[in-house]
């Protein structure tokens, strides 16, 4: 409850809509959905009504009839189960994929290979989005028998690997991401430093649902920030400096994080996407661990309604806190505890916890 209170407690500050508008595709509708949930977000009424329409004009059913399952039909009452729009939103998948099927044997009998390629990538976007995983990523597989040059290789391998990080399939991730770093990377170059980066992330990814916060980490610190919005069905890159600077500062040592986080040009330069979190890191290594912990709790609710992570921010800010603690009483023979309520801005009964575990 006491972390609750802290990452809400400016949530009417929180612009949620321009938030959920940085993102595409399922993950969207998931924080959407996360934020019309949230008691402590004083308008999300509206995020429900954007929630509703937007699944509306959707091509799954599921989440539609999800949709009243957690209203509540005594004060949402606006909203209504109408059977029609369940059918409706059938019936468009239904168009969708028979129209892109009519197109691929069109363009079968031409043998318009290019035209194939593309037809194929779209079937696999719509099943994408029905989730219905498996036949996304066999259209995405037939999709890359078309490929003639690198750059669509490597569409082929983020599709395959975008659907492969919503079915949370461990094995397929690592096999894909082993093959993309098998290529050299000049990391001169911005599409170049974009691909790297999508495919840290997605290693981080799958570190994070591991809960190997430490790898995770170290995946993070290695993304560039030219990866802009090529991945943002999971994350933009102010999602990787916040975590990335959250998973750190849970996991560095302090020689860690000013080798490999202070000293990294390309991570400072993501860090710079949310300042508070390069003060955080500065903080933390300068000692200052007042400001330290304020920063991250500042950042926390814009990575609380993150379908991926959410969950484990709790753990995460347990985890800095500690590591906080036992940094602030190295250098101590004794401890004075009022002194370090002060400094660290957390009660002497939190203090008290924390030290009975550590020490």
């Amino acid at each position: 409850m006491l972390f609750q209170r802290r990452i809400f407690a400016n949530a009417a500050l929180f612009d949620w809509r321009s938030y959920v508008n940085q993102y595409r595709g399922l993950s969207r509708v998931k924080r959407l959905r996360a934020i019309a949930l949230c008691n402590q977000i004083p308008d999300r009424i509206e995020a429900k009504r954007l929630l509703h329409t937007e699944i509306k004009n959707g091509l799954e059913v599921d989440p539609y009839n999800d949709f009243f399952n957690f209203v509540d039909v005594g004060s949402d009452r606006e909203f209504n189960k109408d059977d029609s729009i369940s059918q409706k939103i059938a019936q468009r998948a239904q168009n969708r994929l028979q129209k892109i099927n009519e197109d691929l044997t069109s363009y079968k009998l031409n043998l318009a290979r290019d035209s194939l390629r593309v037809t194929q990538n779209d079937l696999g976007e719509v099943y994408l989005a029905m989730e219905m995983f498996g036949e996304a990523s066999n259209n995405f597989t037939k999709a890359q028998g078309y490929n003639n040059t690198d750059a669509h290789e490597n569409e082929s391998l983020i599709n395959l690997l975008r659907t492969a990080l919503f079915e949370r399939n461990h094995d397929i991730i690592i096999n894909l991401t082993d093959q993309a770093q098998r290529g050299n990377f000049d990391l001169n170059y911005p599409e170049a430093q974009q691909y790297y980066s999508i495919i840290k992330v997605a290693l981080a990814i799958d570190a994070f649902r591991r809960s190997d916060f430490l790898d995770a980490a170290r995946y993070l610190i290695r993304c560039y920030e030219s990866i802009g919005d090529k991945f943002n069905e999971f994350f933009v890159p102010s999602d990787i400096a916040r975590l990335g600077a959250i998973c750190v500062l849970a996991t560095f040592e302090r020689d860690q994080i000013r080798d490999n986080v202070i000293k990294s040009t390309s991570f400072q330069s993501l860090l710079q996407t949310v300042p508070e979190m390069k003060e955080a890191i500065d903080a933390f290594y300068n000692r200052d661990f007042l400001k330290c912990l304020y920063n991250i709790e500042s950042q926390m609710i814009h990575l609380v309604f993150d379908p991926i992570v959410g969950k484990s921010l709790e753990r995460l800010d347990r985890l800095i806190f500690e590591r906080c603690s036992i940094t602030y009483i190295q250098p101590y023979a004794q401890i004075d505890l009022n002194k370090m309520s002060k400094d660290l801005g957390r009660p002497n009964e939190e203090l008290q916890n924390i030290l009975v575990e550590i020490i």
